[in-house]
């Protein structure tokens, strides 16, 4: 059974003139937890008329908000909204923890921002809600891109977030699932061009695939060891969760890059370049091709 959420709750907000655009709700991002109790939507509001964005309250507005799921409506109902998350700046990513209740967001403030989950407290009345708990800054870049690893010499939980050109490595000193996490700054993966930002960070196998805009670099985590690099253009990617395999789409070719013993099997068409996102399900059926032997990749064309 479908169901339409109203996220934004209105459609438009009219101008003071007629001549004017609309102002348009667009949802920028949104990401589900693993459990798929919570949805977490980042919603912007701005004109792309030329006038002045300083004499328009309406301009540039942004929210962050936690919907709940309710298993007796089947519908998701609104627990907390935040306006301006990083400030006035754009949010840029947002990424669960696997295995509790945490959400890191990134933004063009240069912070990387932790967000958690507070219960509802009986006796001082105070309602579950989500609020940033820590927020952590690198060189007073930018951040973007994000991902949770775990390392196989370690049961520490450990985030990866970009800062331009720079992968940085935080340690959970907690470590507990029933506690609020307590991120320090470990380590970072440098790349020597400043100009060339990352865009996605893929782990597996204790190695971190880093993709910027003309480039990918491959690192191992245990040592902080560069391996090799490769010069693709991934625009967009899908990671198996069933097998050591990547899809990385490289303007017209397709690469099935292997952690597990590094070989790469790549595909060509013109069609690639129109994908804008991608996913693996689960394959009924064995497949001959290795990379579609536990799974299938479908992904969306624009």
């Amino acid at each position: 059974m479908k169901k339409k959420l109203d996220i934004v709750g209105e459609n438009y907000v009219s101008p003071n003139d007629i001549t004017e655009q609309c102002l348009f709700t667009d949802i920028k991002r949104l990401v589900i937890d693993p459990t798929d109790t919570w949805l977490v939507t980042f919603e912007e509001r701005s004109s792309n008329s030329n006038s002045n964005s300083n004499t328009d309250d309406h301009q540039n507005e942004r929210k962050l908000r936690f919907w709940m799921f309710n298993q007796i409506t089947n519908e998701f109902e609104l627990n907390t909204t935040i306006l301006y998350p990083h400030g006035q700046e754009t949010l840029n990513q947002m990424l669960f923890h696997p295995n509790k209740l945490e959400l890191a967001t990134t933004g063009n403030d240069g912070f990387l921002k932790i967000w958690n989950f507070i219960q509802q407290n009986l006796i001082t009345k105070r309602v579950s809600h989500w609020r940033c708990l820590s927020g952590h800054t690198h060189r007073s870049y930018s951040s973007s891109a994000l991902s949770y690893y775990k390392l196989s010499t370690s049961n520490e939980m450990n985030l990866c977030c970009s800062f331009e050109h720079l992968v940085t490595v935080w340690i959970d000193k907690i470590n507990d699932l029933n506690e609020e996490s307590r991120y320090e700054y470990s380590s970072c993966f440098a790349h020597f061009d400043r100009k060339n930002p990352v865009q996605f960070i893929i782990f597996n196998n204790d190695q971190i695939l880093v993709c910027h805009k003309t480039l990918v670099n491959l690192w191992n985590c245990l040592n902080g060891q560069f391996i090799k690099s490769f010069s693709w253009h991934v625009h967009t990617y899908a990671k198996d969760p069933r097998s050591p395999f990547v899809a990385l789409f490289d303007k017209s070719f397709l690469h099935f890059y292997s952690f597990s013993d590094g070989k790469c099997h790549s595909r060509k068409s013109s069609l690639f370049r129109r994908v804008t996102s991608a996913s693996y399900i689960p394959n009924k059926r064995s497949s001959s091709f290795i990379p579609f032997q536990h799974s299938r990749l479908i992904f969306y064309i624009h």
